[in-house]
């Protein structure tokens, strides 16, 4: 990644179906979600979804997880800080 994720901006992951581009976008907002003293940004996170239904039910599994390690916030928690937003066309963009 050539020194990483910038930690503010707009960026896209790009590549071919089942790579992992949706799981580690989902890991990454969860890791925005965390304090500052444990990698994170105590920040919320947004998601243009462009690919029909979003995986909700795979969020939330992952947000468990940090639920059971992190133990300051619940898996509710960590989703509702990440807004996603599903587009259908380009005119939707504007």
């Amino acid at each position: 990644l050539r020194g990483g994720i910038p930690k503010r901006g707009i960026f896209e992951i790009a590549g071919e179906a089942g790579v992992g581009k949706t799981q580690i976008s989902m890991q990454l907002m969860l890791q925005t979600r965390l304090k500052k003293e444990d990698g994170g940004l105590d920040a919320e996170a947004f998601y243009l979804n462009t690919e029909g239904k979003f995986p909700n039910s795979r969020l939330h599994q992952i947000a468990s997880y940090y639920e059971q390690k992190y133990k300051y916030m619940t898996e509710k928690e960590f989703c509702d800080g990440i807004k996603i937003k599903t587009i259908k066309t380009i005119e939707e963009l504007g």
